[in-house]
């Protein structure tokens, strides 16, 4: 889902599990818990469907480093919009895998920007 010419950006970060380069593209998302961060990765493989790396950062740290692919639909939640595939009342739902979904809160006060962004984005590629 990306335009032509446009490359993936590496982000390398040094998490517990060891140092981690991770294009942008394979970002699916990033979740915020207690004092760490778990991203999920996708590693296209069909029945997992993502890896899961943690991290001891914040939240915002993470979300200004990330591309404008990124959007931030919950206090705990980043997630990739190309892997968004409908964005409901109070949920985003979001594809981890080939045969996989999850459903991630969007908090009351960022459903509009949400789902806002969510259109233009799809509109848009």
């Amino acid at each position: 889902l990306m335009s032509l010419g446009e490359q993936p950006t590496p982000f390398t970060f040094d998490f517990i599990e060891g140092e981690v380069t991770i294009d942008e593209k394979d970002l699916i998302y990033v979740e915020s818990k207690g004092h760490y961060l778990y991203f999920y990765v996708n590693n296209n493989n069909r029945k997992w469907g993502s890896s899961k790396y943690s991290i001891r950062r914040s939240l915002n740290d993470v979300e200004s480093e990330l591309g404008n692919h990124f959007l931030r639909v919950h206090q705990r939640y980043l997630v990739n919009m190309r892997y968004v595939t409908g964005v409901l009342k109070e949920m985003v739902r979001v594809k981890t895998g080939i045969d996989n979904i999850v459903l991630l809160p969007i908090a009351r006060n960022r459903y509009s920007d949400v789902s806002q962004r969510y259109c233009l984005y799809k509109g848009g590629n």
